[in-house]
């Protein structure tokens, strides 16, 4: 499983340090762009395995990626 964030997405770093504080063998980075930029520039997003997730904040995105990762 991988997990790609944006590193010009709203709050994309904090997303980050929360995933791997939480599941620090996990597959998630932050890219340089995941060239996505009209959703990028408007909510929270994140690339998990080749998926596009969206949510309202980062804290459900995180949410979101919870569900997907402890499946």
């Amino acid at each position: 499983m991988k997990i790609r964030l944006c590193h010009h997405n709203q709050g994309a770093d904090q997303l980050l340090q929360r995933l791997l504080d939480q599941y620090p063998g996990l597959d998630a980075k932050l890219k340089k762009c995941v060239k996505l930029c009209k959703t990028c520039k408007k909510q929270p997003l994140a690339v998990y395995d080749h998926v596009m997730l969206t949510a309202a904040s980062v804290d459900e995105l995180y949410g979101k990626l919870q569900k997907l990762i402890e499946k």
